[in-house]
């Protein structure tokens, strides 16, 4: 017997601002990742069709304030720490938009 598992209304709204952003040319995350102490480089997958022309990211975790910067690739945006974030289980989080 298999098992359906339904979204939730706000899971069903984020969607949908997924969706219409993605229609704008715009595109936006929550990016939950794990520190191992010597890292300092992230990589995000944006889902845009080309090279974003704007990108941007505000830290999300005390383990995320350090300085940042951040590049874009056709598929992908890059944060990079100035110093790598401490060991841990989904202790960076980053919350980021991209558009064309």
């Amino acid at each position: 017997m298999s098992t359906v598992e339904l979204a939730t209304k706000d899971e069903v709204d984020a969607l949908r601002g997924q969706l219409e952003a993605l229609q704008e040319g715009r595109t936006f995350g929550k990016a939950i990742l794990s520190g191992n102490g010597s890292a300092v480089a992230f990589t995000l997958k944006h889902n845009l069709e080309s090279l974003p022309g704007q990108i941007q990211a505000t830290a999300g975790s005390p383990d995320a304030a350090n300085r940042f910067y951040m590049t874009a690739q056709e598929e992908t945006i890059t944060v990079t720490f100035i110093a790598a974030p401490p060991t841990g289980s989904g202790n960076i989080v980053i919350y980021w938009e991209a558009s064309l």
